[in-house]
């Protein structure tokens, strides 16, 4: 009987020997340098989810920013570039604030040997466009018919600058366009587009004009 108790005795305590041993396995600190490893690591990804989430926001913003620009309707008189109206168009789907526009000519040539540059001109009823919504239209007439009463254009070179504050943003933005004249198959000069790049070129070149 005292045997039996016995052998009972030491098993258990072996039992729990082996217990308390697969405990203290267990819950062995990790290294110190395991621990550094892994705290960067969390670290690192919590700033990649960081950066991705604000470069996410800042493409929808952009996408969803006002888009502005300028085209030419047909003009009002064939004969007469200068009579043909602009028009500012927000195709973004954010409202563009505080729009204003002006038109510059860098160049008009007239018969007999006329010619005219490097001035502006500001249609006081239509530079300060204000608020232009989404996919909304405003007319900018430009005013350059009541400058060049003389002989017939034979060609001009223009620019029209629209300065505007997109929604969210505290700075104003802007835009410039240039166009030039082009003969049609009428003998009608046509204002056509030109790249962006090319513009802001004309208007530097002014401003660095004595």
């Amino acid at each position: 009987m005292g045997r039996a108790n016995k052998r009972g005795t030491t098993r258990k305590r072996r039992r729990d020997k082996h217990k308390h041993s697969l405990f203290r396995t267990k819950s062995r600190p990790l290294p110190h340098n395991r621990k550094s490893f892994l705290s960067v690591l969390s670290s690192l990804w919590t700033l990649f989810f960081v950066v991705l989430s604000t470069l996410a926001a800042a493409a929808t913003l952009y996408a969803l920013s006002p888009s502005i620009s300028v085209s030419n309707l047909p003009p009002m008189n064939e004969s007469d570039p200068f009579t043909t109206p602009f028009t500012i168009n927000n195709s973004g789907w954010l409202t563009a604030y505080d729009v204003h526009a002006e038109c510059y000519v860098k160049d008009v040539k007239a018969e007999h040997d006329e010619s005219f540059s490097n001035f502006h001109t500001v249609d006081t009823n239509t530079a300060d466009v204000g608020e232009l919504a989404a996919k909304e239209t405003a007319s900018l007439p430009c005013a350059f018919n009541r400058m060049f009463k003389t002989a017939p254009v034979v060609s001009a070179d223009i620019a029209i600058t629209v300065s505007y504050r997109p929604a969210f943003y505290p700075y104003r933005v802007q835009k410039p366009f240039r166009f030039v004249t082009a003969q049609d198959s009428h003998g009608n000069l046509r204002w056509l587009p030109q790249p962006v790049g090319s513009a802001y070129i004309l208007l530097n070149n002014r401003e660095a004009a004595p």
